[in-house]
Formats: structure tokens, sequence, C-alpha cells
């Protein structure tokens, strides 16, 4: 089974290493500190994955044991049966996994920007590195998105339109987690723009 989800792992490794949008989204994520987890490698394919590897099978096992226990599981059960049936029917699954404490994650590394994003002929690549985000931050993100990219008159979008710098302009939340996020806005240049 292991063996047929490597090969599975690495049809999806040559899929994405063919995808533009992704090599443009790694390119952009190479500004981000070194030390930040965001700009790691995640992918593995046939060759990085030892699957008959003695210390391979360890750390997989350990992994298991770590991470697939109770401790680690939210489990969440909705229906119309009464509230005695469904708490029934959670301790009959929960049966299914080991007991443990949930795992505390290691501490959220500083997310910096260490270099300005690669600029492709034709675009205008900005990223927001954000720190320290107090809760409810997804809401005015959503709305910064909204407002960003409406195009109705009077708007950003209508105005750097109508001035002829740009075509288009599209904005990602490329990361957000813990009180981090990272905030892509990429403008599509107009042709005079681009020559200039």
């Amino acid at each position: 089974a292991q063996l047929r989800e490597r090969e599975v792992l690495h049809a999806e490794f040559i899929a994405w290493s063919r995808d533009r949008a992704s090599q443009a989204q790694f390119t952009l994520l190479q500004c981000v500190s070194a030390g930040h987890p965001l700009r790691a490698f995640h992918a593995g394919n046939r060759y990085s994955l030892g699957v008959q590897q003695a210390a391979f099978q360890r750390a997989l096992q350990d992994f298991h044991k770590r991470y697939y226990q109770a401790g680690q599981i939210t489990l969440s059960l909705a229906g119309p049966q009464p509230l005695t049936e469904l708490l029934a029917m959670a301790e009959a699954c929960s049966q299914a996994f080991d007991p443990g404490l949930k795992t505390a994650q290691a501490p959220v590394t500083p997310l910096q920007l260490c270099g300005a994003p690669a600029q492709p002929a034709g675009l205008l690549n900005l990223l927001f590195a954000c720190e320290r985000l107090p809760t409810g931050s997804e809401d005015a993100i959503a709305f910064l998105s909204t407002w960003l990219t409406d195009s109705q008159p009077g708007g950003l979008l209508a105005l750097l339109r109508e001035k002829g710098w740009i075509t288009g302009l599209s904005f990602k939340t490329l990361y957000q987690y813990e009180q981090q996020a990272l905030l892509h806005v990429q403008f599509t240049l107009t042709d005079e723009q681009h020559r200039s």
C-alpha cells in the first residue's frame, strides 16, 4: 500500500512540477525568510520517499503513533438523533483510536520577507507578511480582498483600469496560521505600463 501511495505522490509531484501556477507560487514563497517552514519544499517523489528503508518505516510509525491518536482528533457528529444517542455513537467511534494527549505544535517561526518577489513580464507582484494579527483578522482580510478586487466605479480596480495602468488585479491569501498571514496582490499590467 505504501509503494502504491508513493507512486501516487510521484505522479502528483510531476503534475506539480509542470504546473505554471504552482511554480509561480513556489517562486513567490522563496521571498519568505529561510527559517520559516512556508519556504520549505513540501512534496515527495519516488526517489525521496525510501519506503523500503528501516529508518523510513520507524519514522512513519513514530509519526503515526504521535498524531493518529484520540488526543489529536476532533470528532463532530450532527444528526436528528437525541444527544444521548449521538454521544454513544461518538464513544463507539473513539474506541478505534489509541488514547493520548494533544501534542503541542512547535512555536510559530516569525514570518518575514527576505527579498522582493519575482516580477514576470506583464505582472506586478506584491507580498505582505503580516504578524501578530488579532482575532477576527480572517474577516478583515476577506473584506480587503473584496475591496481590492471589486470592479465597480470608484473602486481601486476601476480607477487603475481607467488610468490605463492595469487590465486585472488578483488577491490571494497564500498562507494563514496562528497570528500570521502572507497576502499576495498581483496586478496584470497594460502593454504600456509593461514597457515602462
